[in-house]
């Protein structure tokens, strides 16, 4: 049997979000959580097509199946608004034309010529499509300055769209920038931080649990907790705001499943409330005064995707680095599967060689953006 969440809890949250000021569509914008404005779409104009969610899952999925595995560079002149705005994260750059995004997937195309994308789930609500992908290519020609390896190399990400006018006005991506140079045999980074152990940057130890990584989802127990899209995001919502933002690693026995799965940006998976809590824990005591922003959120029934951004001051070893009090900031986008009323599973990616570049554990990038 199936029950709802008691409604006088979920009013209540929505109550204490609603209270204050204005932000983000719930006006969450707390003295933890200010709000920054998102890239503007274009502007609708009086005779701009109404989409529907659908069609703009439709769309968006055409920058991988259309563009990128056509490969068709073509197509951006129908897929894309006239001031589309691309928002990178390892290699900055923004695309306001069609020819600075041709540049940037043309560079990418360029370093991985049978490079070939697959998307793994997708959310969509209103104007905002989430997709998280898994790319395949071989390095067979010249990528960010590093010429050939003819290794093949496999790497997960996940892009956020923002649509406008039936065409991608802004794309927000992330991806394992690390596990693609370390498959590659290159060392964009200066210590030779390895993917694998790098839970060791916060003094943890990156090995997985015991058990392993299961293979199934949480069972659905006999009351089973349904939520919606409100309900999740306002779960999403406190995995920051409480967990992480106050280190208030208790609220995940509200809100998490008990065989929670975290896959996380670098590194293995973890499963359980008490893997995650030590990771988080080691966060906080590195950076005490992490705190992280929530920008676009696209909740759907049993899927949530935000994108965000994190800020903190260098307190404690990291990366082999002593600590110098150095402030850094780094972006981020989550996909959480909301089940039975609690997280069961999470994907994350952050820009990790953008953080490794702001503590000095990087070496220069080339020039030359990579699209993601």
């Amino acid at each position: 049997m199936r029950r709802s969440l008691p409604v006088a809890l979920v009013a209540a949250v929505l109550l204490a979000l609603l209270s204050r000021p204005s932000g983000d569509r719930f006006g969450a914008a707390s003295a933890q959580e200010p709000a920054t404005p998102a890239l503007a779409a274009s502007p609708a104009a009086a005779d701009c097509p109404t989409t529907s969610e659908a069609e703009n899952e439709a769309v968006a999925r055409r920058w991988f199946e259309d563009i990128l595995n056509g490969p068709n560079l073509g197509a951006l002149d129908d897929l894309l608004a006239p001031d589309v705005a691309y928002a990178g994260v390892t290699f900055p750059d923004t695309a306001a034309d069609h020819a600075a995004a041709r540049r940037i997937l043309d560079a990418l195309l360029t370093g991985f010529p049978d490079i070939r994308y697959t998307v793994d789930a997708a959310v969509a609500e209103g104007n905002l499509v989430a997709l998280r992908w898994t790319a395949t290519g071989t390095h067979g020609g010249e990528f960010l300055g590093y010429a050939p390896t003819n290794r093949r190399a496999t790497w997960s990400g996940i892009n956020i769209f923002q649509l406008a006018c039936g065409r991608i006005a802004a794309v927000w991506p992330q991806a394992d920038g690390v596990g693609r140079f370390e498959q590659l045999g290159l060392q964009p980074i200066g210590g030779g931080i390895s993917a694998v152990t790098v839970g060791a940057e916060i003094g943890l130890d990156a090995t997985p649990d015991a058990e392993g990584t299961p293979a199934g989802a949480t069972p659905l127990a006999e009351e089973c907790a349904e939520t919606g899209p409100v309900e999740n995001e306002i779960l999403a919502r406190r995995w920051w705001g409480e967990a992480w933002n106050r280190g208030n690693v208790a609220v995940f026995d509200e809100i998490l499943a008990e065989d929670h799965l975290h896959h996380w940006a670098v590194g293995p998976d973890t499963t359980g409330t008490d893997a995650i809590a030590d990771r988080i824990l080691g966060w906080r005591q590195t950076f005490p005064d992490l705190r992280i922003r929530v920008e676009e959120v696209v909740a759907a029934d049993v899927l949530v995707a935000a994108r965000w951004t994190a800020t903190g001051t260098l307190q404690a070893p990291f990366m082999g680095v002593a600590p110098d009090g150095q402030r850094v900031e780094w972006t981020g986008i989550n996909i959480f599967r909301v089940e039975c009323g609690r997280i069961a599973d999470v994907w994350s990616q952050r820009d990790t060689l953008g953080l490794y570049a702001q503590r000095g554990a990087a070496a220069a990038p080339a020039a030359t953006p990579a699209a993601e």
